[in-house]
């Protein structure tokens, strides 16, 4: 997983990228707003990450909805996958944070 200023990138085990998030709003260290394409283009979900400094570390916020009518129709069936892939996506955004990579 790679993050760039303007999108979230997929990396393949064969080393083909996709497009995964379509970046919205970048507001370090406050917040990061994204489109997710979840299978589909078409069919964005919207993620929103907020930041919050916690003692010595920091509170990770992650809201997560449908936008279209097929994301709605979808969602129930998703949403564990959604959610069990939010440990890779925070992953690769602490190795962007950490290495100061602009893309």
């Amino acid at each position: 997983m790679r993050f760039t200023r303007k999108a979230l990138i997929q990396i393949a085990v064969d080393g083909s990228e996709w497009t995964m998030g379509s970046v919205l709003a970048w507001d370090p260290p406050h917040r990061l707003a994204l489109d997710w394409f979840a299978g589909a283009v078409n069919d964005p979900t919207n993620v929103e990450i907020s930041f919050a400094a916690e003692g010595s570390g920091t509170r990770v916020t992650i809201v997560h909805r449908p936008l279209t009518p097929e994301t709605v129709e979808f969602w129930p069936k998703r949403v564990g996958i959604f959610s069990s892939s939010w440990e890779v996506v925070l992953d690769g955004l602490n190795q962007h944070i950490e290495g100061g990579t602009d893309g």
